[in-house]
C-alpha cells in the first residue's frame, strides 16, 4: 500500500508504534483545534440529567489539549456545559438539539439563548443533522435558525447537518451565519 500523508503531513504506514504515539502526545501538547464533547459516563444516555460535577471533571480531562468543544444538547445539565468549558479557558460551539418533539425544541433553544446571551456560546448550533434525519421540515429548521439569531445578535448562528444537504438546501445554508 503506498504511503498516505493524510492532514499530519506524515506516513502514517512507515512509523513505529512508539512513533506514533510519540507524535500524537506532540499533536496534543499543542492542542488540537475542537471536539465534539458528551459528558456522559458508560451506561448514561439522554434522558439521564447531568451534574456539573461530572461535566467539569469530564472537560477537565480534555481541556489540555484542545482549544474548542461542540456540545449537543442544552437540556438535562447539558445547558452548564458552555459556562464550564469557558471557566476552563474552552471556546464552544453549543449545540440546541432538534427533533420531531416540538416540546422539547422549544426547551432546547429557550436554554441555548441564555447560554448565549450569558456569553457562553462562541458559536450556536441550532439542530444537529435535523435535514438528515428528516426531523423538521426546511421552513421550521429556519425558523429556529432566525429565531436564536434575532435573540442574540453577535453570536454566530447556523446548524450541522451532512455536507451535501446545504447543497440541497440553499435556503437553510442562507439562514447560517
Amino acid at each position: 500500500m503506498p504511503g498516505f500523508p493524510g492532514l499530519l503531513g506524515a506516513d502514517l504506514t512507515q512509523m513505529s508504534r512508539g512513533d506514533k504515539v510519540e507524535l500524537l502526545w506532540t499533536i496534543l501538547r499543542r492542542k488540537i483545534h475542537g471536539l465534539s464533547f458528551s459528558p456522559y459516563l458508560e451506561g448514561q444516555s439522554p434522558g439521564v440529567e447531568i451534574s456539573e460535577q461530572q461535566i467539569r471533571a469530564r472537560l477537565r480531562i480534555i481541556e489540555p489539549y484542545t482549544r474548542w468543544i461542540r456540545s449537543f444538547s442544552c437540556r438535562e445539565g447539558n445547558q452548564q456545559t458552555p459556562r464550564i468549558a469557558h471557566e476552563l479557558g474552552l471556546k464552544t460551539m453549543v449545540g440546541v438539539g432538534l427533533s420531531e418533539e416540538l416540546d422539547t425544541n422549544e426547551i432546547e433553544l429557550r436554554n441555548g439563548i441564555e447560554v448565549a446571551r450569558a456569553g457562553h456560546a462562541d458559536i450556536l448550533a441550532v439542530g444537529n443533522e435535523v435535514m438528515l434525519r428528516e426531523d423538521l421540515s426546511e421552513d421550521q429548521l429556519i425558523d429556529y435558525i432566525e429565531r436564536a439569531k434575532a435573540a442574540v445578535p453577535g453570536v454566530p448562528v447556523g446548524t450541522v447537518d451532512a455536507y451535501f444537504l446545504f447543497e440541497n438546501h440553499p435556503r437553510v445554508a442562507a439562514a447560517c451565519d
